[in-house]
């Protein structure tokens, strides 16, 4: 050991430690060239914290998800908001119409107009659309049906990554006929499904098909036109599942049908049906 070196490095780092801690431009270590000093503001330089780092990489991924979010979301959830204030809206007049109308003549109420027949249809008969079609009054939609090209064929051969891409294909053209369950006025489970939002490079009119499906209620009404013919369900049950509940899927002795599309909107989370 070499007691000069060693006192030489204790009194060096005592000037160091000096420096940084009164910021004194005048106090140097004199064992350093003036031209190697190094001035003040250069050792009170304090190295970054990690933390700090790390949260601004979690603000800058949160920013951009939020961004990405809105951006591939934008028109299920504007759907959403403009169907909100109709449903303000309608409540308004509704209250309106009870309001202002209370002393409507009686006889005037119970009057009965009847239109004359034009010939082409039967009074109260609509004409059956052509395509198959699927009607929702309460949460405004009226979509057709479509059905995966070779989906009863990936089904059968039990090719399941086929099978999905047959239906998300298909989704892009309509609501989509779960290949393999029951026809609408079959003796089964009609099973249904559509997008609620897609990610914005897959351009659709189907693509937000099914956003207010969260709003339908107990007790609505679905109309399906299905091979000519003419069905009406009704609402009995709502709830979310997890993806993995293929039950959903089940067959039974009853005529039924099930609606499914993903919730929350803009995510695959779960599934309402």
């Amino acid at each position: 050991m070499d007691p000069l070196k060693d006192l030489t490095s204790h009194l060096a780092f005592k000037a160091d430690k000096k420096i940084l801690e009164l910021e004194d431009e005048e106090y140097l270590r004199m064992d350093i060239p003036a031209h190697e000093r190094l001035s003040t503001a250069v050792l009170g330089l304090k190295m970054p914290s990690p933390f700090a780092s790390l949260r601004t990489f979690i603000f800058t991924a949160l920013v951009i998800f939020t961004l990405l979010f809105s951006l591939t979301n934008a028109n299920s959830y504007s759907k959403i908001f403009m169907a909100s204030i109709q449903d303000w809206s309608a409540e308004e007049e509704i209250l309106v119409a009870e309001t202002t109308h209370k002393e409507i003549d009686l006889l005037e109420n119970s009057e009965t107009i009847v239109k004359e027949n034009d010939g082409i249809f039967p009074l109260g008969i609509q004409p059956t659309p052509f395509e198959n079609r699927l009607e929702i009054p309460s949460i405004n939609v009226n979509s057709r049906i479509v059905e995966p090209e070779f989906g009863l064929d990936s089904l059968i051969g039990q090719d399941w990554n086929a099978l999905e891409d047959q239906i998300r294909s298909s989704l892009l053209n309509g609501l989509v006929h779960y290949p393999g369950t029951a026809l609408p006025g079959d003796k089964g489970n009609v099973f249904i499904t559509g997008h609620s939002s897609n990610v914005f490079w897959e351009k659709s009119d189907y693509n937000t098909v099914f956003a207010l499906l969260p709003k339908i209620e107990e007790g609505d009404d679905i109309f399906v036109s299905y091979d000519q013919n003419d069905f009406h369900y009704r609402v009995i049950s709502k709830k979310e599942v997890t993806p993995k509940e293929v039950g959903i899927l089940e067959q039974g002795d009853g005529k039924i049908m099930t609606l499914m599309t993903c919730t929350p909107v803009g995510t695959v989370l779960r599934r309402l049906v």
